[in-house]
């Protein structure tokens, strides 16, 4: 009879140890929704932030009034001094620019991005995309203006400490020579 009850004692203790040591999913807080991250939920957030972004450039536009024509990927722009007769830079193409970056509210990036002159090749990652189609827009010899919003600059990303995450910059551009080789 010993014998048969340390056996059911030993059952019990096996089964209640099997039974603590499985794997329980994470509880949630009954306040809390799971995150739910489906590749569906994160475009769907993104668009969120991109309208939100939208609409603080729209405001600013209007509070400075503005008078800025907008592309489809929405860089808002105005050209300053046009030069219709020269040549249009082409993607992949080497050009010689200068620019000057900076925030909306008039504060310079840390670093030098005024006036900045560099030879870069169009579509090839030396600048960001909007810059890139910033200076496609442009004819030799033209400035222009632009509201670059972050996810055509810098994105979530930034740059380093000087550009922040989720930063629309605004910046002049200078197209000054066409089809030039990068040193």
């Amino acid at each position: 009879r010993g014998i048969q009850m340390i056996k059911k004692i030993v059952i019990f203790i096996l089964a209640c140890l099997f039974v603590a040591c499985a794997e329980k999913p994470a509880q949630v807080p009954m306040n809390k929704k799971p995150v739910d991250y489906t590749e569906a939920n994160i475009m769907e957030a993104n668009r969120g932030l991109v309208d939100i972004e939208n609409e603080y450039i729209r405001q600013y536009v209007d509070s400075m009034k503005l008078d800025l024509d907008t592309t489809n990927i929405g860089i808002r722009y105005k050209i300053l001094a046009s030069n219709p007769s020269g040549e249009m830079a082409k993607n992949q193409q080497g050009v010689k620019i200068t620019y000057s970056l900076r925030a909306f509210d008039a504060t310079e990036f840390c670093g030098n991005y005024t006036d900045r002159t560099e030879i870069v090749n169009i579509g090839t990652g030396d600048l960001p995309r909007g810059m890139d189609e910033a200076v496609l827009m442009l004819h030799q010899g033209e400035t222009g203006e632009f509201i670059i919003p972050s996810y055509l600059a810098y994105g979530v990303v930034g740059k380093g400490q000087c550009i922040a995450s989720r930063t629309p910059i605004y910046c002049r551009i200078t197209l000054m020579v066409v089809d030039i080789q990068k040193k």
